[in-house]
């Protein structure tokens, strides 16, 4: 559920839809004091050779300074963007932005043992949900198995995912795409990766959270999904958050989209802690319910190929 998608306001007042949006609320953890330092020494800068000469100043150490040596390297390719001319984009792939501008947020996994792949990779957790219902019928041909969702970012650890992402081009938040994507396509993966998680460690249901990412264009969105109350999904989101695509609001923009990429992992690493050091042992018996307490999602009708021109980019 998000208290904030307008559909609620049939259903729930004013009151009852802020109250769910504040029962244990999610709260992303403070930055480290020395890479907060080092982000906002770029204020007042406001020329690109003026943050260039600032970037190189100093150099800081890939494994004792992993933070910082995130930062100041994705802050030097990002000034790449506007010494070689590379924005706006217009004739560019989802690829390109993800490699090229949104970059930041794979490398930032780089000292973590969270793993990040890119390029319409299938979630499994999906496909888990979708292929459910199969079984061997006694006289008509067995369903065939389904492919899950596929994702243009995909966070795991140890084969178990944390979080997605999904691009676009456009960069208008009530395009189709985007809606779609948003609203939908994304919630729906990631209730799919908290119920396959809870299923392991059914303990930490009231504490176990994944995260996604949209992409639009120059726009950012994060989702967080939980189950504060254990029987429901929760949506939260923040953004978009927009790319500077001038050196003049370099510093305005950048620092919230790095602050905002370092608390996603930090809550991603938060995840997979209480996942894989869940200490509760569950002693087996015939009585005992393999279920998720939260409900799958319900799968969507079946229907028409969709075609290239059904949705905007």
């Amino acid at each position: 559920m998000d208290p904030q998608d307008n559909c609620w306001t049939e259903y729930f007042s004013t009151e009852e839809l802020q109250e769910i949006k504040n029962h244990k609320k999610v709260v992303l953890d403070p930055i480290p004091d020395d890479l907060r330092e080092y982000l906002y020494s770029y204020s007042g800068k406001h020329d690109v050779e003026g943050l260039f000469q600032h970037n190189i100043k100093k150099l800081y150490h890939p494994i004792t300074q992993p933070d910082l040596h995130w930062a100041q390297k994705i802050i030097m390719e990002a000034l790449d963007l506007y010494f070689y001319k590379y924005l706006p984009i217009d004739d560019h792939t989802e690829a390109d932005l993800i490699h090229r501008v949104w970059h930041f947020i794979e490398k930032c996994y780089d000292e973590s043992k969270i793993v990040v792949r890119s390029g319409e990779k299938v979630s499994n957790a999906s496909s888990n949900r979708i292929n459910g219902d199969r079984f061997v019928k006694g006289t008509e041909k067995m369903k065939k198995m389904e492919i899950g969702h596929k994702v243009d970012l995909l966070f795991t650890h140890e084969k178990q995912e944390f979080g997605c992402g999904e691009a676009g081009l456009k960069g208008d938040k009530n395009g189709m795409k985007a809606m779609i994507e948003s609203n939908l396509k994304l919630p729906r993966l990631l209730k799919d990766m908290l119920c396959e998680l809870v299923y392991e460690s059914p303990s930490k249901i009231r504490d176990t959270k994944v995260a996604g990412f949209i992409i639009s264009g120059l726009n950012l969105t994060l989702i967080v999904m939980d189950s504060p109350a254990g029987c429901l999904t929760r949506v939260s989101k923040i953004g978009p958050l927009a790319y500077p695509t001038t050196p003049e609001v370099f510093a305005k923009k950048m620092i919230p989209l790095l602050m905002l990429t370092w608390q996603v992992k930090s809550l991603m690493k938060e995840s997979v802690r209480l996942i894989c050091f869940d200490d509760t042992v569950e002693e087996p018996s015939f009585d005992a319910s393999p279920s998720c307490p939260i409900p799958p999602c319900i799968s969507s009708p079946k229907g028409r190929k969709r075609k290239l021109g059904d949705l905007d980019d």
